[in-house]
């Protein structure tokens, strides 16, 4: 799972127990950084929760584990 740096501040600023992320710089710097290990991250699925509901998420992760049992 990911999202765009601007989504995950928006939620970071939003959640008061969310402490170091909220910070600007910080989160600006570790999403970054995250942002550039992702592709080497071996993954069957990735969810973009800045553009994927819940709902379409619970469906792709349903369909990527049917097809694991098939």
């Amino acid at each position: 799972m990911t999202c765009d740096v601007e989504t995950a501040l928006e939620r970071a600023l939003a959640g008061p127990s969310r402490r170091l992320s909220r910070n600007k710089d910080f989160l600006r710097r570790v999403h970054a950084e995250w942002s550039r290990q992702v592709p080497q991250i071996p993954a069957d699925l990735l969810l973009d929760t800045a553009v994927s509901s819940l709902a379409e998420s619970v469906l792709r992760i349903h369909t990527v584990l049917a097809k694991r049992r098939d």
